[in-house]
């Protein structure tokens, strides 16, 4: 389930680190050895070679200033961020966030060998490469059986194009009475499409303890009652109308006329696999509109009934099994043998294109009732 929008009125507190970071700790393969601190100063790449400079403790005493050494099975451990404290003001309500909310370093571990010592330390890397600007945005996420929505600030990063996500502790609040949910349409995010429903609804703010009001709109289920959707795409042609263009809500306007219909889409030629069992799809070509926008889209759903092929039917020389997808059947060639012919099978929306080849009795079908 996915809740478009949130009105969430909260404090949210941060846990600013606005200390250095780093840590002195290390431990010796000589259990007897003495119990050195280190502090990190610098890490260079030497001739091929990491080296950390340190300078070296034995509590409350600095001993020696900079000590440098080969640092050993060096692994990146994750991340210690540093907030602006202006993050503290920030109100989930609003869903601003500024530009610039702080950095983030990378955190390893490492060991090295100290007077005859084998030492292990852990720390933040201090080199300029591993710093990384933070980026952040409001989250959103509501449990409706649990009656209790949430808003977290997650912050991004971008290392070597791998983006890495750090999130904070939410804020739970709690809902208290949510009003008759009222059908508004149908969403199409780009790959599906859901029923688009409003309901208002109140909360109670956990600091407070006062009580606001909101509209969530909520999109699950399916368009089509006892029916699941398995594929739907808008007419998109000679670039007139781009697949982007056509994200949003939308209300049904009408089925479409014979003369409006993409004849290349035949129902009697499909079948759809969950992976375990085939069913026979629905094909609805209907006109939807949104705004000034009148946009045909062509849906695909399949009812729990499943079907199944006859027992003749064979890939190769097994029963045949089809992966999760949607399916369009032509009919091959007769088979060498000249008894059977040969169903070819594409499975849409597959790159690359998938086929299979079933063997049946010749004149017969794969599917009792489907002629292909």
């Amino acid at each position: 389930m996915f809740v478009q929008r949130y009105l969430l009125k909260a404090t949210i507190r941060f846990l600013i680190c606005l200390t250095c970071g780093e840590f002195s700790f290390s431990y010796a393969a000589d259990h007897q050895a003495v119990n050195y601190q280190f502090d990190l100063l610098s890490i260079e790449h030497n001739q091929g070679i990491l080296r950390g400079q340190f300078s070296v403790r034995q509590q409350p005493v600095v001993i020696e200033e900079n000590v440098t050494v080969d640092l050993q099975d060096f692994n990146h451990t994750g991340f210690q961020t540093y907030l602006l404290p202006a993050l503290n003001a920030l109100d989930p309500l609003s869903g601003v966030v500024p530009e610039n909310v702080g950095h983030a370093k990378k955190r390893f571990e490492c060991n090295f060998h100290y007077r005859g010592s084998l030492r292990h330390y852990e720390g933040i890397d201090p080199r300029p490469e591993a710093q990384h600007a933070l980026q952040a945005s409001w989250q959103y996420q509501s449990d409706r059986d649990r009656h209790e929505t949430s808003a977290s600030l997650v912050f991004k990063i971008n290392v070597d194009h791998v983006v890495h996500n750090l999130a904070f502790p939410a804020i739970h609040h709690t809902l208290t009475h949510t009003a008759p949910e009222v059908l508004v349409g149908r969403h199409f995010d780009g790959e599906t499409v859901y029923p688009m429903r409003v309901a208002l609804q109140t909360w109670l703010e956990p600091k407070t303890r006062e009580t606001y009001q909101r509209q969530a709109f909520l999109r699950d289920g399916d368009i089509y009652p006892g029916s699941r959707v398995i594929y739907v795409k808008p007419f998109v042609h000679d670039g007139v109308l781009q697949l982007g263009n056509c994200i949003g809500t939308y209300i049904f306007d009408r089925d479409l006329t014979e003369a409006e219909k993409d004849k290349k889409i035949d129902e009697n030629g499909l079948l759809f696999s969950d992976g375990a069992r085939i069913y026979l799809p629905k094909v609805k070509q209907e006109l939807w509109r949104r705004d000034n926008l009148r946009v045909r889209f062509c849906i695909v759903s399949y009812e729990a009934s499943p079907l199944h092929f006859i027992t003749s039917a064979l890939i190769g020389h097994v029963a045949p099994i089809f992966p999760e997808g949607l399916y369009e059947g032509r009919r091959g060639v007769f088979a060498p043998d000249g008894d059977r012919s040969i169903e070819i099978w594409t499975r849409l929306n597959s790159e690359p294109l998938e086929e299979f080849q079933i063997s049946v009795p010749r004149e017969l079908s794969s599917v009792p009732g489907m002629y292909l």
